[in-house]
């Protein structure tokens, strides 16, 4: 089934270079219900997994079309916006209405990347996804990836950040980015309150952790101090980006955005909901009592592996999923008691 404007507010769109190939339909729409699922079960407006994601993702500000346009292109051009990267504009339709060489901006080759809507260049813009050539697959550098729906539920993690955020000038400082530390000291700690995703007490360092993932490990080759240092996309984890001994936003964006991802499909497919501080639990569960996808109770500390491939882990008796789980959705339920019409 192919994703309309009748059912999910989305457009679909391509320069005419790229064409969606139908695997890659089929992906988007499950992405998109995947999400709607999750969204929906914390709505207490919506009865239809469109209703949920719409009312969430094509909320319009007044600033721009109400959607979320989703886009294939195939392109080298630099059209000079920001800096020396392929830029795009992209022209579609949508509810009778026509929008013309709408400007984005940056999309490497290979990736893809999320846009706030508003204003850029002078024009208005909706929310976007837009993804450039042949995707590439695990950091190679070798392409012929397509966009799976994990990569298109990642990317929604970004624009889901952007919607919840408050803007600040030309940036936006995201809804889950900043309550994962983009702007203040920030600790997550599993039962045993060893940290999970965090800043480094007395250190300048923060990072994104190597437990509780639905996937691992985040790396193919690690350094003598056993950091990675070739970072592996697994299913759980799209942009598993670590800086040493610094805090940088982007490893906070890329971490918040898997985290919405494994957040998509825990959520959508566990029948206990809504998730509970399983560290206060009695008995306390064990590591095993969630295996389905998203967040879980697994480490891959210290794990590599080939280009490819991922591993099972170790079992991680500290619930350090369930933690992951459990904090994400304290913070998208108070965005959802923020927000009384979603």
């Amino acid at each position: 089934m192919t994703p309309s404007a009748t059912s999910f507010n989305v457009v679909l769109a391509t320069d005419g270079n790229q064409a969606w190939v139908p695997s890659e339909l089929l992906a988007v729409d499950n992405g998109l219900r995947q999400v709607g699922n999750a969204l929906l079960r914390y709505s207490s407006n919506a009865t239809q997994v469109e209703d949920a994601f719409n009312r969430v993702f094509t909320t319009n500000t007044g600033t721009a079309p109400g959607l979320v346009l989703v886009v294939r292109v195939n392109t080298s051009t630099d059209l000079s916006y920001v800096s020396a990267a392929p830029d795009v504009r992209i022209s579609f339709t949508s509810q009778g209405i026509s929008y013309v060489d709408i400007p984005y901006e940056d999309i490497n080759q290979g990736y893809c990347k999320a846009f706030p809507e508003g204003l850029f260049s002078g024009q208005v813009r909706p929310r976007a996804v837009i993804c450039n050539g042949s995707l590439l697959d695990n950091y190679t550098g070798a392409a012929g990836g397509e966009v799976s729906s994990y990569t298109l539920i990642h990317e929604l993690g970004h624009v889901f950040d952007f919607l919840t955020g408050t803007p600040v000038g030309n940036d936006i400082n995201g809804g889950l980015s900043i309550e994962f530390g983009l702007d203040t000291f920030y600790r997550l700690e599993d039962c045993s309150m060893s940290r999970v995703m965090d800043d480094q007490s007395g250190s300048s360092d923060w990072t994104r952790g190597e437990r509780g993932w639905g996937s691992g490990p985040a790396a193919s080759q690690r350094d003598g101090a056993g950091a990675p240092i070739a970072p592996l996309i697994t299913q759980f984890q799209q942009n598993p980006t670590f800086a040493q001994n610094i805090k940088t936003n982007e490893e906070i964006l890329e971490a918040s955005a898997d985290m919405f991802l494994n957040w998509v499909y825990r959520v959508s497919t566990d029948l206990l909901f809504p998730p509970v501080n399983t560290c206060v639990s009695i008995p306390t569960p064990t590591p095993e009592h969630w295996i389905g996808d998203g967040f879980l109770n697994r480490s891959w500390a210290n794990g590599t592996a080939s280009v490819g491939t991922t591993l099972p882990g170790s079992s991680d008796a500290t619930l350090s999923g369930d933690t992951r789980l459990f904090k994400i959705h304290t913070i998208i339920q108070g965005f959802f008691n923020s927000h009384l019409s979603w």
